[in-house]
């Protein structure tokens, strides 16, 4: 895996916010699991070098977590959809109770604000997602696509956390911005952040 992907260079979720998180929902009795799924090729050998990577692995050993192996994909229906009517995601939505939806903040090049609402996009696996963003046109076509995805699980989706303590700036750069947002609201989050 690059270095690039570690907490360090803040491309990702820092893995004591996970696990800070992790340790209260366990105090609670609620069983976590930790999941992410890198772009490109998705295997479980890309899948671990990646948690260890990020420090999700060492957030596993921590904690009670387990950490999602699940290369599993479904197609859900998107009946209210306005940018999809269908999408192919991770099927351990389904496997789930309930979803905490937990990004960094960033600024892309390309893709401008990445906060709460696009976080879901990672439910997309591996490769599917350049099948995606080459499919959508626009930054508005993504972000609609992404609000698409918020709607379907909004029943499961019970509250969101961005990492904003060190966010990642457009060109790669990173910003100390020195907060945590937390919300069960994706919208009311990413609109107190922008």
């Amino acid at each position: 895996m690059p270095a690039s992907v570690s907490a360090d260079k803040a491309q990702t979720t820092h893995p004591a916010v996970v696990r800070a998180l992790v340790n209260v929902l366990g105090e609670l009795g609620v069983e976590c699991v930790v999941a992410d799924c890198p772009r490109g090729s998705y295997s479980l050998n890309k899948l671990d070098a990646l948690y260890f990577e990020t420090g999700m692995l060492e957030v596993a050993n921590l904690t009670r977590c387990e950490l999602n192996h699940n290369l599993k994909t479904k197609l859900f229906e998107i009946e209210e959809g306005v940018q999809c009517k269908n999408a192919t995601l991770l099927s351990l939505i389904d496997e789930v109770d309930a979803i905490i939806n937990v990004g960094k903040l960033k600024f892309d090049d390309k893709l401008g604000y990445l906060g709460a609402v696009t976080n879901l996009f990672g439910l997309v696996p591996g490769k599917l997602k350049d099948v995606v963003l080459n499919r959508l046109e626009t930054v508005y076509d993504f972000n609609e696509y992404c609000v698409d995805l918020i709607s379907k699980f909004k029943n499961k989706l019970i509250l969101n956390v961005v990492d904003g303590i060190v966010a990642l700036e457009s060109g790669n750069s990173e910003r100390m911005i020195s907060c945590l947002g937390v919300s069960e609201n994706a919208f009311c989050l990413d609109a107190a952040l922008l």
